[in-house]
């Protein structure tokens, strides 16, 4: 190995030791932010000027928003986000079987109105979800306390056979608290912001709540937060003197990319001392698209590539929520000539209600204009945000694919969150319907291998004999 390839890879090792504190964002901005974040109410009214006192807001009061424009309307006059009364959790009160029912019913009818796979569970698993209400509301009634509550909501949401679909644990919500602390610029978050804040939701999961963040972003939605990556989100490894690996653990949202960049900057002035390039995203769960999109690929690539997805969405309110709330140029369906688009599956639409094009074109900024090839490596647990990276590698032939199929579900503008206003649990579902170009619907598809693989020594194997390596 050259002296100049030694000491890069000494450089990398001593930056990812420097930032194996990188951990999930809950842990890594807790204790620098909670102290200013965390606001209990007492803490609100001390030293508030007449106009700062003005501008508060008790998050419970969300649901007296009778329709998703009453709620843009109050937003849209807001200067400033609303400084929120968060009084400390208390013990929740043990639910009756009559207020379980009533969460029951308010969590089928947001699903029933928004859940994007409700047909595809019929086709690929035989019961329609919404056929099947009486059996559900049948367990609720024979719910005795909180605890018999929530193993049946757990079991009911199962039946949604999605990762994006679960009751969210204390983790979860917390965590989500954190990350859209940082988005009050966009409407849909901040209305999950606020949902997370009620004072139902915190007494339920024990929280003491969180303020806006004084980082402030105009965009990115959510994805799926990943509950098993490590503490170093960027892992770089010399395969052999002409191959270099990066495993990237996490798509981190904009305001944790300080430490990779740092990384990826030294990585990327070296990269073409190398003929190719592998790209781990194995266990990588999701995160947020930005990460790939706008941080990672540009700053290697040395031309543009581009694909383009198809999205359908129900006629939901908390749907028309989020494509109210950003520029998705989404349209009627009934406007639009589906046999143009060659979709499998078709039928799998008959109750949607609106079409959105996603065009994603990834072009060079500030790059190094790796000459190399690139090698994707993915598995089962390929998902979410990360799936869409790979869902878009295949498309565009940037890299060849090794390994196994994912788990899909990438093609999609996020979660939706929501709470059950008696019990104060948090639910989560996606919001779309999505297919690739080739018109393969993304969930049911998944991205598929151009070499399939079943682990890691096998797939190097494989990219050491094509590079000429063996």
């Amino acid at each position: 190995m050259k002296t100049s390839k030694k000491f890069f890879i000494y450089l990398l090792i001593v930056l990812v030791l420097s930032t194996s504190c990188v951990n999930r964002r809950i842990y890594s901005l807790n204790q620098s932010r909670k102290d200013v974040e965390s606001v209990k109410l007492k803490d609100i009214n001390n030293d508030l000027d007449e106009n700062e006192a003005e501008n508060t807001f008790f998050p419970d009061d969300v649901k007296k928003f009778k329709t998703y424009k009453d709620y843009f309307d109050w937003y849209d006059s807001l200067e400033s986000p609303p400084v929120l009364t968060l009084p400390k959790p208390e013990t929740p009160k043990p639910l009756t079987n009559e207020e379980m029912i009533e969460d029951y019913e308010y969590f089928f009818k947001i699903i029933k109105e928004n859940y994007p796979f409700i047909e595809l569970i019929e086709t690929e698993h035989g019961y329609n979800f919404i056929d099947n209400h009486d059996l559900y509301l049948s367990w609720v009634k024979e719910c005795k306390n909180d605890d018999d509550f929530y193993n049946v909501l757990q079991k009911i949401i199962e039946q949604l056979q999605n990762k994006h679909a679960m009751i969210a644990d204390r983790y979860y919500v917390e965590n989500s608290l954190e990350h859209y602390s940082h988005y009050w610029k966009t409407r849909s978050m901040f209305l999950e912001f606020l949902y997370m804040n009620t004072q139902t939701v915190r007494n339920r999961y024990d929280l003491e709540g969180m303020q806006v963040s004084g980082i402030d972003k105009k965009n990115g939605r959510n994805k799926l937060f990943d509950r098993d990556r490590s503490n170093e989100n960027l892992e770089i490894k010399e395969i052999t003197d002409n191959i270099v690996s990066i495993k990237i653990n996490e798509m981190l949202a904009t305001y944790d990319w300080k430490k990779d960049k740092d990384i990826l900057n030294d990585f990327c002035d070296n990269l073409n001392n190398y003929k190719a390039l592998v790209i781990d995203i194995r266990g990588n769960g999701g995160g947020n698209v930005d990460y790939w999109q706008k941080f990672l690929l540009p700053k290697i690539i040395g031309k543009k590539y581009k694909t383009d997805n198809y999205m359908f969405f129900k006629d939901g309110d908390r749907t028309k929520i989020v494509l109210e709330d950003g520029d998705y140029n989404y349209q009627k369906l009934e406007d639009i000539n589906l046999s143009d688009l060659h979709l499998e599956n078709e039928e799998a639409l008959k109750n949607f209600s609106y079409f959105a094009k996603e065009t994603i074109e990834i072009s060079p900024k500030d790059s190094v204009d790796f000459k190399g090839n690139i090698y994707l490596l993915i598995d089962d647990k390929v998902y979410s945000a990360a799936e869409s990276m790979a869902s878009f590698c295949k498309n565009t032939n940037l890299a060849t694919l090794v390994g196994e199929r994912t788990s899909g579900d990438g093609i999609t503008l996020g979660v939706i969150n929501d709470y059950l206003p008696n019990s104060g649990y948090v639910f989560s579902f996606t919001n779309s319907l999505g297919y690739t170009s080739d018109g393969s619907l993304n969930e049911k598809d998944k991205t598929t291998p151009d070499i399939e693989a079943t682990d890691y020594r096998q797939m190097i194997d494989i990219i050491k004999e094509k590079e000429g390596e063996n």
